[in-house]
């Protein structure tokens, strides 16, 4: 078993990438159990089902997005549309503090792109004041940028 010690007091290469080899591997162990903790089946797969905070504001944030509450309802089949081990005697899915909710799959979409270039456009915007903060305190900053640029404040 390695050290985690050893290998980050020498740069032997044989070290550094055993440890990256660790590192893949737990992050493969923890995404297939936090996977599997919220596991569904016979989901519709013109939907996209999320985990989200069980309160009210959480939930009506998102209902007026577009998502509902999954209650396991019957398909003509008489079979279960959705199954988990986390059903609740209401027909709903709460596991902790987390409700299983559900949306159109496009609309999920487009929800999550959206949030994903607002988040862009954020970093985008706080560049500036980072770089004129770190001026200001007489600290040298640069900000790479995604096309492999860096920006700097001039320091």
């Amino acid at each position: 078993m390695l050290e985690a010690r050893a290998i980050y007091d020498t740069p032997d290469e044989k070290q550094s990438a055993a440890f990256a080899k660790l590192l893949a591997d737990v992050h493969v162990i923890h995404e297939n159990a936090t996977r599997n903790l919220g596991a569904l089946l016979n989901g519709d797969p013109s939907k996209a089902y999320v985990w989200v905070r069980n309160s009210p504001e959480t939930i009506a944030s998102r209902m007026g997005m577009g998502y509902e509450v999954v209650k396991d309802g019957k398909d003509k089949r008489d079979k279960p549309t959705v199954q988990s081990v986390w059903r609740k005697p209401d027909g709903s899915f709460v596991r902790g503090d987390l409700i299983l909710m559900s949306a159109d799959k496009q609309r999920h979409d487009a929800l999550k792109l959206y949030s994903e270039l607002k988040a862009v456009q954020n970093l985008r915007q706080s560049r500036a004041p980072i770089l004129q903060t770190a001026r200001q305190a007489g600290i040298r900053a640069h900000l790479a940028e995604e096309d492999g640029a860096s920006i700097s404040n001039g320091e």
